[in-house]
């Protein structure tokens, strides 16, 4: 990585973001975001399907591998977390 944090592919570490997509038990989606939402700066988590458990966590690419860390913290914990899906918001496959 260049002195801009761009990769260069065009990806900026601090203004790029990553999405990952989860399959949770729906009971602890609220205390999954709140964990998320108490390491300020990480992400956010946004309820896609409350019923299935089906959410996205939004995290820049400069606090991806704390994200993860996070999630793999709290499987680790007991939380039963499937992760489906991870891809760059706003991005399709061609750029």
């Amino acid at each position: 990585m260049d002195m801009d944090n761009s990769t260069p592919s065009g990806i900026n570490a601090f203004t790029d973001v990553k999405v990952i997509k989860l399959t949770v038990v729906p009971k602890d989606i609220y205390d999954i975001s709140w964990f998320i939402d108490a390491c300020e700066g990480i992400g956010f988590l946004q309820t896609d399907d409350a019923k299935l458990g089906k959410v996205s966590i939004f995290a820049p690419l400069s606090q991806l591998q704390d994200m993860k860390d996070l999630i793999e913290g709290l499987k680790s914990d007991g939380l039963d977390i499937m992760i489906e899906d991870e891809f760059y918001y706003g991005r399709n496959d061609n750029e």
